[in-house]
């Protein structure tokens, strides 16, 4: 996966000349640029956590830390934090953060360990399109748990498979599906309390099929090659889409009376 993500940080600095969210977009109106439409994703996964504004956030899988930065400034929680696994990507987000004014820590950790995350610290917390690569996602969701208050809310955003298997395309790129009804079950498990599962699948899908349109000309020889790159990218996730994925916002919370 860090072989991926260096090329996808390399594509896209060839194509838009900076960094974009590492999740789909949600387009809600004509014209919208990718980032402008993974904002508004991101924005809909904070309405399903009942909004941020004065919460300490903590935010799992945060990848380049750009959704971070976006949501510290666009709402107003009391302290967002953000980790993840991979090093330059939180090297990435540490100084955008620094460039940008947002307020919000990163650090370098493992989600199904949490270990630079305090118990009880957190009454929010969202993992958009990042628990696919956890292979022990029970161990995620017990730290998920521990880390929340008792009454504090989570929302995941994730790609679920329908027929629970995962082909080698999948194993060789750490790609870890689970079902709707695993995710059920093993939520319960830990704890926790699924309220809501929103299904995202046509809207998203819906924008793929436009996300051609947004894809910026010129650059040179390596944007050429990274736009068309990117046009394979989106015909996989559309396909992924269409057959054997759905994309699901699960939010819940840990029980207020939760020990």
């Amino acid at each position: 996966m860090e072989a991926f993500y260096w090329t996808m940080d390399r594509a896209f600095r060839a194509v838009y000349g900076k960094q974009q969210m590492l999740h789909y977009p949600l387009f809600v109106h004509a014209g919208q640029s990718l980032i402008e439409g993974q904002q508004s994703f991101s924005d809909h996964v904070v309405e399903q956590l009942g909004g941020i504004d004065g919460h300490d956030v903590l935010e799992i899988g945060c990848g380049n830390g750009e959704q971070a930065n976006y949501l510290a400034t666009r709402h107003h929680p009391a302290s967002y934090r953000a980790i993840d696994l991979y090093p330059p990507h939180i090297a990435h987000a540490q100084s955008a953060a620094g460039q940008t004014g947002s307020r919000v820590s990163f650090a370098v950790d493992d989600a199904q360990r949490l270990s630079t995350v305090a118990d009880a610290s957190a009454n929010a917390a969202l993992c958009v399109e990042s628990a696919h690569h956890y292979p022990d996602k029970p161990a995620f969701l017990a730290n998920l748990h521990r880390v929340l208050r008792p009454g504090g809310r989570f929302a995941i955003a994730e790609l679920v498979s329908i027929s629970g298997s995962n082909n080698l395309l999948y194993r060789l790129t750490d790609t870890f599906c689970w079902t709707e009804p695993q995710w059920r079950d093993a939520i319960t498990a830990a704890g926790l309390t699924l309220d809501a599962v929103d299904d995202v699948t046509e809207r998203l899908a819906l924008g793929l099929r436009s996300i051609n349109g947004v894809l910026p000309g010129g650059g040179g020889p390596f944007a050429w090659l990274a736009r068309f790159a990117g046009r394979g990218l989106i015909r996989h996730y559309r396909a992924e889409l269409a057959g054997d994925r759905r994309y699901l916002v699960l939010s819940g919370r840990r029980p207020a009376n939760a020990a």
